[in-house]
């Protein structure tokens, strides 16, 4: 399809877009808000009625999520028209080699993430914490774990972010869809340790999603990167012997010591590291050497160059949402010296 310039792009069209993108922008805000708020004032209302369930505060505050959140950012986004996507097969090698580009992704980006915070924390002499690792590391028991981040995460997240999304976005351009969607999702997460790793699969995930048009795929390499992420790691590190070997509890000098913790929990989470390196750089591989086959096509209403980012993002939804955003990374960065 032939990309239309800047000068066939009538103003009302951008002004249009501008407006779509606003809407869109608002909705995700007001999820945002309904999100957080609710989470919020639960920890404050457990925390006045001495109540220490994690469980609870987790239902208190991830239910109302999915039950009012969604549906209220999904109400708001319905008068931006949809344009559905042509259904396409991904295949089984594709999706395997989407899947493992997905772990180099993850990793990487939690490198950098991580990297960032350790650069905030020395500037400014704070302890930043990461906020999955805090979750894992908690008193949460599996089975409500697995449920929350490999079943209900992965499937309401792709359905908004992706699905809900995209199909009202590809219409300016798979490119422009893409790259939003991946920002937002980023963003969303509401803190820096999250941010990186989350865009960059955002990007994977958008992609697979507007090639295919088929939801199921980006929902299966979700849950697939969060049970290894989120279940696996956390089962290993939460292990006694695997804890102390990750914090520096053992004497090198005392190979008694070293021998003896070397127990089936720290077999499993040096294997589960060594699989973990082997896919990350299987995943880079593939990613250069498939770079090329990258294409992302033009839209009926492709918005023109130079007009991209004024149009998409500097408009009141999505200025609204950005700053409610890093509001929120702001706030997870100084919460323990304002608490």
């Amino acid at each position: 399809m032939e990309e239309r310039t800047a000068a066939s792009y009538e103003i009302t069209d951008l002004s249009r877009a501008r407006a779509a993108f606003s809407r869109l922008g608002i909705a995700v805000f007001v999820m945002l808000v309904i999100t957080y708020g609710v989470q919020i004032l639960a920890g404050v209302a457990l925390s006045f009625a001495n109540i220490r369930n994690t469980v609870m505060l987790l239902v208190l505050s991830y239910v109302p999520m999915y039950c009012i959140a969604f549906p209220a950012g999904h109400l708001i986004m319905r008068s931006v028209p949809k344009h559905p996507l042509e259904l396409q097969d991904l295949g089984a090698g594709r999706f395997f080699r989407m899947l493992v580009i997905c772990f180099f992704l993850m990793y990487g980006g939690n490198l950098f993430g991580n990297l960032i915070n350790s650069v905030i924390s020395d500037l400014l002499g704070i302890s930043i914490t990461d906020p999955v690792e805090s979750l894992v590391m908690s008193d949460v028991p599996m089975p409500a774990l697995f449920v929350l981040t490999v079943i209900l995460a992965p499937f309401f997240e792709e359905l908004f972010f992706r699905k809900l999304l995209i199909d009202r976005m590809n219409v300016y351009g798979q490119g422009t869809a893409v790259i939003t969607t991946a920002v937002m999702f980023g963003l969303f997460h509401g803190n820096l340790s999250q941010f990186f790793y989350a865009m960059a699969l955002g990007l994977v995930f958008g992609y697979v999603y507007i090639k295919t048009g088929k939801l199921r795929y980006t929902v299966c390499m979700h849950m697939i990167i969060n049970f290894w992420g989120g279940i696996v790691s956390g089962s290993l590190v939460t292990n006694e012997s695997v804890s102390a070997l990750i914090n520096g509890g053992l004497d090198p000098e005392n190979a008694a010591e070293m021998f003896g913790m070397i127990t089936p929990a720290v077999a499993l989470f040096f294997l589960y590291t060594v699989v973990t390196l082997v896919l990350a750089v299987a995943g880079l591989v593939l990613f250069f050497r498939h770079r090329k086959s990258i294409s992302l096509e033009t839209a009926e209403m492709q918005i023109p160059k130079g007009h991209a980012f004024r149009t998409v993002w500097l408009n009141a939804g999505m200025i609204l949402f950005t700053i409610a955003c890093i509001a929120m990374m702001a706030l997870t960065v100084f919460k323990d010296r304002l608490l």
